[in-house]
Parts: C-alpha cells; structure tokens; sequence
C-alpha cells in the first residue's frame, strides 16, 4: 500500500492529547513505531491505553497535537487497515469457550 507522506513509521503520534471533559487522558504523548514492528501498550486502568488507540482508528480526534497511521491521519479510509476489537465482557451461554473466543 503506497501512502503519499509515508516515512516508514506505521505509526506517528506528536504531542497528542485528549480529555473527558476536566479528566486529562492523554497529555503530549508522543510515539513512533517503525513499519514491520510489533509492539505492546501496557498500563494500569486509566492510563489512556484505550483513548490512544481510538485515536489510532480514528474514532476520537486528539485535541492537540497529531496523530498519522502510515503517514495519514486516521479516517475511515485508514480504518480499513487496521484490526480493533474493543474489550467486551459478556460470554454466550448456549457457546463453547471456543466459540465465545
């Protein structure tokens, strides 16, 4: 996939942040993952892991600074890219454990 603007990072984020309101969620956050690279997001509850990655689908828009998924901002062209599966806590009772994975 040829993005105009790609630098070889699959993901760019610049000084982004994002509140709920008066609850700060991200605060200048900045990160660079080079392409072909996988990596972790790990934090306690709060931390802003779920925030930083709807702003990498594009779900949210960061307040300040910005945010580029192959050198473009997230939109719904972009999401198309990207595997999320947002965490869901209910388990079907008339499933297997393998069918409710």
């Amino acid at each position: 996939m040829a993005e105009k603007n790609f630098t070889g990072l699959a993901v760019e984020i610049n000084k982004a942040s994002f509140s709920y309101g008066n609850i700060r969620a991200l605060d200048g956050l900045s990160l660079k993952v080079p392409a072909g690279i996988s990596f972790g997001l790990l934090g306690p509850n709060g931390a802003g892991k779920t925030t930083l990655i709807r702003l990498l689908v594009g779900l949210l828009k960061p307040k300040s600074g910005n945010v580029q998924i192959l050198g473009q901002t997230p939109s719904r062209k972009t999401a198309h890219n990207i595997g999320y599966m947002p965490q869901l806590h209910s388990l079907y009772a008339e499933l297997s454990v393998m069918q409710n994975v």
